[in-house]
């Protein structure tokens, strides 16, 4: 490579100023600007008018839509479930014993002693205490005395009667007498009346005869009036036994019932049970009513054998509440412990305030381990009814027309579904006719809400 070392020429000095390129004066400079920023502000006016009226229609379009959509009831939606074979209903129960008394004592005074204490079991007619009453002894003595004074009045008088039967038979010989005598009077009267007649003997023989027959008649109406006399003693007397009898019987019903009054003063057990309260002291005093100073019996017995449980079943279920309907029992102490019976019966009236049916169950409690006046849980299993299904509670409808759904068509508008309800679960509701199970149930129903009415289904869970 050789490098020229000549100095350049006039020539090659004006060629290399004419390949330069030349400086653009300040007003090209300035005119070039305004082009430019003219075109570019062309450009964009002729953009926005072009753009914001599809903008704006866009805009007014999508609003419009969102209007719309706004506009449509927003329903939420839910399908019905299966209903289980059987259905498990627990309610809250009280217990009781089979028998529960509160004893009173019979008989006023004070008390001489107890024997019977809480908790004791006792059989029945087992002496529980006793009561000391000094009147009501003596009353019990009198009258044991009379009644004997009055047995005694009896024997005297059944005595006396012996005495005046004898009389009387007394008195019947004599009139038996008195007869013979007045006819062996007749018969010599009768001869002697002929032996006259024959001039055998005198008239005054006959006469003699004739006053002899007198005599022996007059006997005889003597003997026949002291025979009545004899009777009217005899039947006098036996009335008065009679009387004596009664007013001994009067003396001995006074007895018994003085008895019966005094075996008060112990009080019993009526029944086997066990003795779950003693509120009487020795020494305390029992009014006429037989309640302590308080006014409380003397013992609470009660019999634990068999347990009763008492269930306030809801409306929805009475049906089902049959005789025998099997039941488990469960409280809170034992959660393992589950104690079988079955339903005993129902007061078969429905307590229009709660709406609700007394249940009675009966449980055998032979270890006690139920008490009387327990809180329990009682489960019934009951049968569901078949093709029964499950939807919430808030899609029911009732009305003039009945019990209804609201149910959603594929194309979002609203059929309405007449059905038959079975039980109420609080939360649900059992659907025994009316629905398929694959239907979509409107659980929040309105009143806008009619048959062919569009809807929108709510999106949030």
């Amino acid at each position: 490579m050789s490098v020229s070392l000549l100095p350049p020429t006039e020539e090659t000095t004006s060629k290399q100023q004419a390949e330069k390129p030349q400086p653009i004066s300040a007003p090209a400079r300035k005119r070039s600007k305004t082009a430019f920023f003219g075109v570019a502000l062309l450009l964009i006016i002729l953009l926005i008018a072009g753009i914001l009226p599809r903008l704006k229609r866009h805009n007014e379009l999508a609003a419009m839509t969102h209007e719309q959509e706004q506009s449509l009831p927003v329903v939420t939606v839910a399908g019905p479930r299966k209903a289980e074979a059987t259905n498990e209903l627990i309610l809250p129960a009280t217990t009781q014993a089979i028998q529960e008394t509160m004893i009173y004592a019979r008989h006023g005074g004070y008390v001489r002693r107890w024997l019977a204490g809480m908790g004791q079991d006792v059989r029945a007619g087992q002496l529980l205490a006793e009561i000391s009453a000094p009147e009501s002894d003596q009353q019990l003595g009198a009258a044991r005395q009379e009644a004997v004074e009055a047995e005694q009045t009896v024997t005297q008088t059944r005595s006396e009667l012996g005495q005046v039967q004898a009389s009387l038979e007394q008195a019947e010989a004599s009139l038996k007498q008195a007869r013979t005598n007045l006819e062996l009077a007749r018969v010599n009267l009768e001869r002697s009346k002929t032996l006259v007649a024959q001039g055998v003997v005198s008239q005054q023989d006959t006469d003699d005869k004739q006053a002899l027959y007198d005599a022996r008649q007059a006997d005889l109406e003597a003997a026949q009036a002291n025979i009545r006399a004899r009777q009217a003693a005899v039947k006098a007397q036996q009335s008065a036994i009679d009387s004596k009898a009664a007013g001994f019987k009067a003396r001995q019903a006074n007895v018994q019932r003085l008895e019966e009054i005094h075996s008060f003063q112990r009080v019993v057990a009526p029944y086997d049970g066990t003795i779950t309260a003693r509120n009487v002291e020795v020494g305390v005093l029992i009014s006429a009513t037989g309640a302590t100073p308080t006014g409380t019996g003397l013992f609470r017995l009660a019999k634990m054998d068999i347990i009763r449980v008492f269930i306030n079943v809801p409306q929805t279920y009475v049906t089902a509440m049959e005789k025998g309907l099997p039941a488990e029992v469960q409280v809170k102490e034992l959660p393992q412990k589950v104690f079988t019976g079955n339903v005993i019966g129902t007061s078969h009236y429905i307590d229009p305030a709660t709406r609700t049916l007394m249940v009675e169950v009966r449980v055998p409690n032979p270890t006690r381990q139920l008490l009387p006046g327990m809180y329990a849980q009682v489960k019934f299993a009951l049968p569901s009814v078949q093709d029964a299904v499950i939807i919430p509670a808030t899609a029911l409808v009732a009305n003039a027309e009945g019990t209804q759904v609201l149910t959603l068509r594929p194309d979002q508008t609203v059929h309405v579904q007449k059905i038959e309800v079975g039980r109420d679960y609080g939360k649900e509701i059992e659907v025994i006719a009316g629905l398929q199970g694959d239907e979509s149930i409107i659980t929040n129903p309105s009143d806008a809400l009619h048959e062919g009415t569009r809807v929108q289904v709510s999106k949030t869970k």
